[in-house]
C-alpha cells in the first residue's frame, strides 16, 4: 500500500464519530495536570 492509497482510504472513512472535541481534550488535560500537581504536592 502506498501513502497515496492510505490517504485515500482515510478520506473515504471520513471523521471519527468517537473523536473527542477540543473542549473534551482540554478538560482531560486539566484533570491530569491537577492530579499530577496533587501527587507532586504529597511528596514535597
Amino acid at each position: 500500500m502506498t501513502l497515496k492509497e492510505l490517504r485515500r482510504r482515510v478520506d473515504e472513512l471520513g471523521p471519527d464519530p468517537d473523536e473527542p472535541t477540543l473542549e473534551e481534550i482540554s478538560q482531560i488535560v486539566k484533570e491530569v495536570r491537577r492530579e499530577l500537581w496533587t501527587e507532586k504536592s504529597k511528596f514535597s
